[in-house]
């Protein structure tokens, strides 16, 4: 496999980890809070977990290292 898809493909997968544990951490601090949310803040919580899913993933990305020549 490609050296740069491999490590795209490692920073989406730490995306969607940071997304899922942000989400479950959320769930975790007060469930009964969150099983009276509305809609919109359903919406709210989703586009912030995936915003710190999306900045962990592109800082791995960063980080890992990348073959000098395309």
């Amino acid at each position: 496999m490609n050296p740069k898809l491999k490590g795209w493909l490692k920073g989406l997968v730490m995306a969607v980890i940071v997304a899922i544990a942000t989400a479950l951490l959320q769930l975790l601090v007060n469930p009964t809070e969150v099983a009276l949310w509305t809609w919109a803040q359903w919406k709210a919580a989703l586009i912030l977990s995936g915003i710190f899913g999306l900045i962990a993933g592109l800082t791995y990305v960063a980080k890992s290292p990348m073959p000098a020549g395309d």
